[in-house]
């Protein structure tokens, strides 16, 4: 990055003429709407997916989360996490300035290959990582069937 400039990129897009009438003011709308600092807000958890020889393995970090407000699901191949921190309550009398963390629900879904044994799902928590062990299927061996008669 040359002279610490940021680009606008794909945000100026979304006002293509600012100075046309009303622009200005849907454009302060839009960057002051709660709900749209709600959305930046939103927490989403990082994933790392590896594939070994005989499994999927998925690390997932959720730090701060409590394990029984994490839920795990696979529907048809479709591996789904999610979860629910829940907000502290802060006295405002404490002084604070700024407030990053952010709290709420969380999904993230991931299509697994069609090589997975949904019986074989192992999941730990641990030090802020859900670490998630899709085992694979075995493959089925192939015979010559004899034909009688």
């Amino acid at each position: 990055m040359k002279y610490g400039i940021t680009p606008w990129g794909k945000e100026w897009e979304r006002w293509p003429n600012l100075w046309k009438k009303g622009a200005l003011e849907t454009f302060f709308d839009d960057v002051f709407n709660p709900e749209r600092q709600l959305q930046a807000k939103q927490y989403m958890p990082a994933v790392d997916v590896e594939e070994t020889e005989k499994e999927y393995v998925l690390k997932v970090d959720l730090p701060g989360f409590k394990r029984e407000d994490i839920n795990v699901e696979l529907h048809d191949r479709r591996l789904t996490i999610s979860g629910t921190r829940k907000e502290e309550r802060v006295e405002k009398s404490k002084g604070y300035h700024l407030e990053e963390r952010a709290y709420g629900e969380f999904k993230r879904s991931f299509e697994m290959p069609e090589n997975v044994d949904s019986e074989k799902v192992d999941a730990a928590y641990e030090n802020g990582v859900l670490m998630l062990r899709v085992h694979k299927a075995t493959p089925l061996s192939s015979r010559k069937i004899q034909i009688k008669g």
